[in-house]
């Protein structure tokens, strides 16, 4: 998965936050090919998931920031729970011993990061634009 200037919500921030989850994305594809199972791809599913994790706060504090609508905001906010709750699962598997779940992990995380950022994360672009929205 590559950035594309499809994906930007008009911060920088938050742009920068997406460029750091696919490029760990990447990297996580990469220590699959080079390992099934081991040390490297642990540690950037550790990263991932913590960084993915810090992203979704950041997000949040933005949507705030911004006055996002009360609903659109917690349904927002479910989402990224409902993502944390699976990768906290997938993380449980993964270092539990079930390694062959690395190649499912990779493409669930690209068509996730996709989806959301092309569907949710596009809603409150186009409210940040209405209101001209401070910077992260």
């Amino acid at each position: 998965m590559e950035w594309k200037a499809e994906f930007s919500v008009g911060n920088d921030g938050l742009d920068d936050d997406h460029k750091i989850i696919i490029d760990l994305i990447s990297r996580f594809d990469y220590a699959y090919s080079v390992e099934v199972e081991g040390e490297l791809i642990a540690n950037v599913l550790d990263q991932l998931i913590a960084y993915t994790k810090f992203h979704f706060q950041r997000e949040e504090e933005y949507m705030h920031r911004i006055a996002y609508p009360f609903r659109a905001l917690k349904d927002h906010e479910a989402r990224h729970q409902a993502l944390e709750e699976q990768l906290d699962e997938l993380y449980e598997a993964f270092h539990g011993g079930k390694t062959e779940i690395a190649a499912d992990i990779s493409e669930f995380l690209g068509t996730w990061l996709r989806g959301h950022i092309l569907e949710t994360d596009m809603k409150y672009k186009a409210h940040a634009d209405k209101k001209s929205a401070p910077p992260t």
